[in-house]
């Protein structure tokens, strides 16, 4: 049997690693949790990526100028890429499903990136002709590098992947609000044409009434904000060892991945010229959302004494805006 050329020594590696990100997406891999100690995955996970880095770096080198190395060389080097991915597969498969849903997730993604960049780069190397100058080859490069050494910086707990969530999330609640009293605050009063497309004559902009309804549901769109505030402070201090918490944290992200895109609605909606009854039916939703996700944290193990005051103001704040929001609309 004749020896594999190097196109099909690259196909097969390929077709290799395209089974290990369907079984990543998959998920289907038992996990032991027995014996297993987070600190030292993440040592033993960041080495492995960086070999593998440094392996793909010297496979680019190799093909960047002649000669092309023949197939013995290129199955050489391109063995021990594959034994180093095995190598981190292998230590990401020892990373049990009880220290978070959301770090799994996490750590799950970025593996999953770096291995489709290796994919991409031999993809690359193989359809240029093996010349690493191509500007395919450099680009799938650099987006494997890239990929490598953010995964160093990754967030080590699950209490640390669903804090970095809800400070994104309140970024955009902060955007949404001070662009509506931006909005509100301008001359023009988020003023837009309307449907007939004509000079400042044909400008919907708020009414009085539009104005104090909008300033119920910005009152709303406050109290998200303010939970997300709280949750980052007391994200930084619990207790994430617990497995408890380590659960209820899994189900906040999961409610909040839901909140933000309702406030995010609501928001749009109040923009002229404002559809009333969609905008009641968004804020309803928002409202009891939000009020699910704050008693979610006051009856779960995320929240201690010291923050009842805080959630009962929250909860009170919810209720007092609603109600002035229903109150405009003469419900």
């Amino acid at each position: 049997m004749a020896a594999p050329t190097t196109i099909e020594i690259f196909s097969s590696f390929i077709e290799n690693l395209a089974l290990v990100t369907d079984q990543l997406r998959n998920g289907v891999v038992d996990r032991v949790a027995d014996g297993f100690d987070l600190d030292n995955f993440w040592q033993r996970i960041n080495v492995a990526v960086k070999c593998l880095s440094k392996e793909c770096t010297k496979l680019v080198l190799v093909f960047s100028e002649p000669p092309v190395p023949t197939p013995t060389d290129c199955q050489t080097m391109i063995s021990t890429i594959e034994k180093t991915t095995l190598a981190l597969i292998s230590i990401y498969y020892t990373l049990p499903k009880i220290h978070g849903e959301c770090l799994l997730k996490s750590v799950t993604d970025s593996v999953l990136l770096i291995i489709e960049g290796v994919s991409s780069l031999a993809e690359c190397i193989k359809t240029q002709g093996f010349s690493g100058t191509q500007d395919c080859t450099l680009m799938s490069t650099g987006c494997l590098w890239e990929a490598c050494e953010k995964f160093e910086s990754l967030p080590k707990t699950n209490r640390e992947v669903v804090l970095k969530q809800v400070k994104e999330h309140l970024e955009l609640i902060k955007d949404a609000i001070n662009e509506l009293e931006e909005a509100m605050n301008s001359e023009d009063g988020a003023a837009v044409e309307d449907d007939g497309g004509g000079g400042e004559d044909d400008l919907v902009i708020w009414s009085e009434s539009d104005r104090s309804f909008v300033t119920s549901c910005i009152g709303l769109m406050k109290c998200t904000r303010g939970l997300l505030k709280k949750l980052t402070t007391v994200l930084r201090t619990i207790d994430c060892d617990s497995m408890l918490v380590i659960h209820d944290l899994d189900d906040l992200n999961e409610r909040l991945k839901c909140l933000s895109p309702v406030t995010d609605d609501l928001a749009m909606s109040l923009y002229p010229p404002i559809n009333h009854t969609v905008a009641l039916i968004q804020m309803n939703e928002n409202a009891e959302m939000l009020n699910n996700t704050i008693e979610f944290v006051k009856q779960g193990h995320l929240s201690s004494e010291s923050d009842a005051a805080w959630i009962e103001l929250l909860l009170n704040a919810v209720q007092h805006n609603l109600q002035k929001a229903k109150t405009l609309n003469g419900q």
